[in-house]
């Protein structure tokens, strides 16, 4: 039986980009100078990949672009 714990599991994920969701109560979140590409709110579909190591800080940045 798995355990639940804090964080993506150990090995390669496939990624998704979203643009963040206002909730009752939230601030008012930062406006986007340039929208997030639909192709990247799919994780099938956004070509993004990361693997998660073991014991490591596993902090990623990503460079999305558009399609001209």
């Amino acid at each position: 039986m798995a355990l639940a714990t804090d964080g993506a599991i150990v090995g390669v994920h496939k990624v998704s980009v979203c643009p963040p969701v206002l909730r009752d109560g939230d601030p008012q979140p930062m406006t986007l100078e340039v929208p997030i590409p639909v192709r990247y709110n799919n994780p099938e579909s956004s070509g993004l990949e990361f693997e998660v190591k073991a014991g490591e800080d596993n902090g990623f940045d990503l460079i999305l672009t558009t399609e001209r």
